[in-house]
């Protein structure tokens, strides 16, 4: 039932076909162990329209039933008190939901881990929406609100239980999913879970994010936030450590893998107490300390579960505030983002802002002034008088030099105020490392034998080892028998090693897909690298880095459901991290600890390069207002057609604005190489004339040929069909107008170019047999006038479609609701304004089935836009979705068909000409 309705019997699985069959058989089971009335299945599958052949519909779809079941056909019998259906309660999928959820409510309190096991099962029973596939019943609709009520509850006790046993990635992910649901945006509790899983997880400016969004949510929604949420959301503001839970031992890994220490990791965080302090004397002196270092040496950690903390503590006389963000991809959020951190700091407290990852405004695509703007902004901050701010900027060392560029942040001289100071985090000392191995472990329990301790020493001297060796220690304690309260040698040995430990694990999750998912990840992993600058006068190209990335742009790269699969085993893995601002790559380590990915950035550079300056420049255009100066031409348009052609991902066929950016560079490709040869033949046809004396040919004689010529051309794609209508004979164009018809009206000037807001131009993007839409009543009575046609009144439209009232659908006389599943799936539900003004909902479209040609032969009964009549505003629409102009009725078996009116405000409307007579 959690889904299509689907019957397993003896023989196997049971085809059950059509809404009513369907129907019939949900309310049996729904009512499993009691009998149904056969009054109550009429008015169940038909509502207030019953009658004796209703009933007797009603006999033969059980009879049917019957005969599908086969040797279970005795478990659907007529007795006493109506129809039974003998069916054991466990073997109905939503019975065993229910059971399930309600067992893990029972084990939670005492065995948390048992009641994630129960509602993982529990959720892994749906299949979509209950009972899929039935007509609208009184008792299935109220089944389907309690079923859906049930699953956002036990998806909220699953993150639950994820946060609470320390599983943070995953919950983090999930519920960032959740929250985008618009079925369960709604759910406060949903939203809270997330801002405490992302405080947790050592983000609280994420949380906050999280929070002014689950705000904006719930109010399209009209509901309030809650006391709770508010006061979560201020324990949150003021690092209340009680906010985050503490995980259960077992779960408890004292190591972080390739991610950086988070604020609440401090307690794990080990071995850079020098640096630390060098960083709090540093700071004690200026309020803008510049932290650098090569990739890997830690910095990030330092600064987030060693100074934060610190500082938190008081180490400079009082407590500070504090705010942690990145650059990111957008430089007005970028800079949005610094004006609401210095709101959070509580009156009167000093605040440490820390921008970790600076690099970002260098590799991320921002416009140097942007850059400039941002960075200027931050030293504005640490020189202000009030509030007292202290600026931390994280960036790697091969980008420092360009930090440094800025004139305001230019190495500070002594006994100046003005400039910044820099901090290096070198690589960590042996005395360090064995801190950084022992005493994490030790927190939770665990010791290290005294060999694999040396031999980590040993194999973690080389600089940029530190996220190695981390990795490698998460790994073992993964492998060990922890119940022997011991890491050992042999459990190390099993991860493959220190520089291994990371490509195996990759390895893990790459092999445990199939071919197309193996090519998913792939895209998904490269989508998410940045590459580094070309080569410079020294020969050396700039390093490669992390490219965060929107779940958006992830999605686009494949199927929707498989991508966040892909997304969920790479978070478990700690490959991937999750923020409220998306997804990235957990460390820079992994681009050269994989060879997998090493080797497939190599392979694809120069595409992916290319790929990505198409973009920009496709935004640029874009946000140029299509400016056609901006268009490619020659060789680069041809190797950007050859990319749309070769690549279905996210960085070209999957963006939009790309794909019109190509096909707009192409047009007028055409449109130039056509008007060059035009000129070509008027100047050798202009010569001819001359020499042979017989006048001269205007320009404007000429160009009128051409448009009579085009006009021709155009008119013979769009056949008449004759009627005798009340007043008088009349003709109606056969098809719809199409994109490339009215391309040509504009290409003669006839027309105006077809321009929507929302969209990229049509004329540019559409399939030129695709229906003309956008089009204003003026346009469409300008293009109707350049063929010498109409635009057809509202009778001679009403006329064709009901064939002057012989029929009282489109379709002909049968009543759409009795059609079968496989005939008409889908009774669409829509807004309609009446006559008088009232607005009235939920009125059901009419579907219609697949057939001959209409009976008058016009393809505007299976059209899929409305149509404009010289009325301007017509209340007839005719739409069969999914159909183009040139499809026929036969094909209509997979839309819904419906008669109804075109709001007023509506610009999704196309065209058809009329004329007088026959």
């Amino acid at each position: 039932m959690l889904g299509p309705i689907e019957l397993e019997g003896a023989d196997g699985e049971v085809q059950v076909r059509g809404p009513i069959p369907r129907t019939v058989l949900g309310v049996l089971i729904a009512m499993a162990g009691s009998p149904v009335p056969t009054d109550r299945l009429i008015m169940e599958v038909y509502g207030e329209d019953a009658g004796d052949s209703r009933r007797r519909r009603i006999e033969d779809t059980v009879s049917s039933l019957r005969a599908m079941l086969g040797t279970d056909r005795d478990r659907l019998r007529f007795g006493t008190g109506g129809y039974h259906f003998d069916v054991a309660v466990d073997a109905i999928d939503a019975e065993r939901f229910e059971q399930l959820v309600e067992q893990a409510r029972r084990q939670a309190p005492r065995d948390a881990r048992a009641a994630l096991r129960c509602v993982d099962e529990a959720l892994a029973l749906w299949r979509g929406d209950p009972y899929g596939g039935t007509r609208s019943s009184e008792l299935l609709e109220a089944e389907r609100r309690r079923l859906r009520e049930l699953r956002g509850t036990a998806l909220e006790e699953q993150c639950e239980l994820q946060v609470r046993l320390g599983q943070l990635d995953t919950a983090v992910s999930r519920l960032a999913q959740l929250c985008g649901d618009a079925e369960l945006a709604n759910r406060e509790r949903l939203w809270t879970l997330r801002m405490r899983a992302l405080y947790a997880a050592g983000r609280p400016q994420d949380a906050l994010q999280v929070a002014r969004e689950a705000e904006r949510r719930l109010a399209e929604a009209f509901l309030v936030p809650s006391p709770a949420f508010r006061e979560l959301e201020s324990r949150i503001l003021a690092h209340d450590p009680a906010v985050a839970p503490t995980p259960e031992r077992l779960d408890a890994c004292p190591y972080k893998g390739l991610e950086a220490y988070q604020t609440q990791d401090a307690h794990l965080f080990h071995g850079r107490d020098g640096t630390i302090d060098e960083l709090l004397v540093t700071l004690a002196a200026t309020r803008l300390v510049v932290v650098t270092g090569r990739s890997g040496a830690g910095k990030s950690s330092v600064v987030r579960a060693g100074l934060v903390p610190a500082l938190r503590r008081g180490r400079l006389s009082v407590p500070y505030a504090d705010v942690v963000l990145t650059p990111g991809e957008d430089p007005a959020s970028a800079r949005r983002a610094l004006d609401v951190a210095l709101h959070a700091a509580p009156d009167g407290r000093p605040a440490l802002l820390v921008i970790d990852q600076a690099e970002e405004v260098f590799t991320l695509g921002w416009e140097p002034a942007d850059a400039d703007r941002y960075l200027d902004r931050l030293a504005g901050l640490a020189a202000g008088a009030e509030p007292l701010v202290r600026v931390v900027i994280v960036v790697r060392d091969d980008l420092l030099g360009r930090l440094l560029e800025h004139p305001r942040l230019t190495p500070r001289r002594r006994g100046s105020g003005a400039g910044a100071d820099t901090v290096v985090v070198t690589p960590m000392g042996r005395p360090g490392l064995r801190e950084a191995i022992r005493r994490p472990a030790a927190s939770v329990g665990l010791q290290v034998d005294d060999e694999l301790v040396e031999r980590l020493l040993d194999e973690a001297s080389t600089p940029g080892a530190l996220p190695l060796l981390s990795h490698a220690l998460l790994q073992t304690w993964r492998y060990a028998d922890r119940r022997r309260g011991v890491l050992t040698v042999a459990d190390y040995e099993r991860t493959g090693g220190l520089h291994a430990a990371v490509g195996r694990t990759a390895d893990e999750v790459y092999g445990s897909m199939d071919g197309a998912s193996q090519q998913l990840l792939r895209r998904l992993l490269l989508e998410l690298v940045e590459l580094g600058a070309p080569g410079g006068p020294d020969g050396r190209r700039g390093s490669d880095s992390r490219r965060p990335a929107t779940i958006d742009s992830l999605l686009r790269l494949g199927d929707a459901d498989e991508v966040v699969r892909i997304v969920e085993d790479l978070v478990a893995a700690r490959l991937l991290s999750v923020g409220a601002g998306g997804f990235e790559l957990v460390h820079e380590a992994l681009l050269t600890s994989w060879p997998k990915l090493a080797g497939w950035i190599e392979a694809e550079r120069e595409e992916l390069a290319t790929a990505r300056h198409l973009a920009a420049d496709a935004a640029a255009w874009y946000d140029a207002g299509r400016d056609r100066d901006l268009l490619y031409r020659g060789g680069r348009l041809e190797r950007a057609q050859s990319l749309l052609g070769e690549r279905s991902d996210a960085m070209v066929a999957g963006d939009p604005v790309v794909a019109a950016f190509i096909h707009a560079g192409t047009a007028q490709q055409v449109a130039t190489q056509r008007e060059r040869r035009v000129r070509r033949w008027s100047v050798g046809v202009a010569a001819v004339l001359v020499a042979a004396m017989v006048g001269a040919v205007t320009q404007r004689a000429w160009g009128a040929a051409m448009e009579e010529r085009a006009r021709r051309q155009t008119r013979a794609l769009s056949p008449l069909v004759a009627f005798d209508g009340p007043d008088g004979p009349f003709a109606l164009e056969r098809f719809e107008v199409r994109v490339g018809q009215y391309r040509r009206c504009v290409e003669q000037g006839a027309c105006s170019p077809v321009e929507d807001t929302a969209t990229v131009s049509l004329l540019e993007t559409a399939p030129s047999d695709a229906p003309i839409t956008f089009v204003s009543f003026r346009q469409a009575r300008a293009y109707c006038r350049w063929l010498g046609r109409r635009l057809p009144t509202r009778a001679e439209l009403e006329w064709a479609i009901t064939l002057g009232g012989e029929r009282p659908y489109p379709w002909g006389a049968q009543d759409p609701l009795s059609f079968e599943l496989d005939e008409a799936p889908l009774l669409l539900e829509v807004m309609v304004r009446s006559l008088d003004g009232e607005v009235r909902t939920g009125l059901p479209l009419r579907p219609v089935t697949a057939g001959p040609s209409s009976a008058e032969g016009l393809v505007n009964l299976v059209g899929n836009v409305a149509e404009w009549t010289a009325t301007e505003r017509s209340p007839v629409e005719v739409v069969v979705s999914g159909l183009s102009a040139r499809d026929e009725v036969a094909t209509a078996a997979a839309g819904a068909f419906s008669y109804g009116r075109v709001l007023a405000g509506d610009e999704d409307v196309g065209i058809r000409c009329a004329a007088d007579g026959s």
